[in-house]
């Protein structure tokens, strides 16, 4: 495999560490805030041998060429591709680094230039069973093009029950010390799911009903405000 993306790309200590930097960088951190999460950064090209981590929408990878040669960590589905692929269509423009600078607001749709950067952002619409509701947003991934963002909301779509529940617990409808048994029923929705979540603990049963969507948003604008 040969691993692609804005240069450097990053492979990241592990899953966790790769997740916790792109909320980092979704929100403006500085390069230094994310450099204890890195296993090690190599050039656009470098190859890797990539491998799906067990249970994981993250891939295991192992860096086999360049002065960072034995590297090993974990990268994002859309960070690699095989050499064919490669050679089938020409790279990407890289995008350059650092923060998304302000840019004067405009009408126009985002295009495929690289200072179109998006944001992937995932939206939680919760509804309780004593009727409360409630909305978050949580960004996920910063993309070079609004197509790829547009890609990967796909992810979401796809998940399988173990992301479903980290995406739950980021948003704190369950939390990892919650006790009792939890049921999660999901149907796969455009660009999202609708969930069913119940738990059942000594108190009783308590199930909420939520509509998770994912959006693509230019890296100056933030849904929360």
């Amino acid at each position: 495999m040969v691993l692609i993306g804005p240069a450097p790309v990053r492979v990241w200590q592990s899953q966790s560490a790769m997740e916790k930097a792109q909320d980092l960088l979704a929100t403006g951190a500085s390069l230094d805030a994310i450099r204890p999460l890195l296993a090690c950064e190599v050039a656009p090209g470098t190859r890797a041998t990539v491998t799906r981590a067990e249970r994981s929408y993250a891939w295991d990878a192992q860096v086999t060429e360049g002065p960072a040669l034995g590297c090993r960590g974990v990268v994002g589905p859309r960070d690699f591709k095989t050499s064919g692929e490669l050679a089938a269509r020409p790279p990407a423009t890289v995008f350059p680094e650092g923060p998304a600078q302000a840019t004067p607001p405009t009408t126009a749709v985002p295009s495929d230039r690289p200072d179109s950067h998006t944001i992937l952002w995932y939206q939680v619409h919760e509804v309780r069973s004593d009727g409360r509701t409630r909305t978050g947003w949580k960004p996920v991934a910063g993309w070079e093009t609004a197509s790829q963002c547009d890609a990967a909301r796909q992810r979401l779509t796809d998940a399988d029950e173990e992301e479903i529940r980290r995406i739950l617990e980021r948003f704190e409808v369950l939390s990892r010390a919650s006790s009792g048994r939890i049921t999660v029923s999901h149907t796969p929705r455009a660009n999202g799911l609708d969930l069913e979540v119940s738990v059942q603990s000594r108190e009783g049963r308590r199930t909420s009903n939520l509509e998770v969507r994912s959006h693509c948003f230019p890296a100056t604008h933030d849904p929360q405000r």
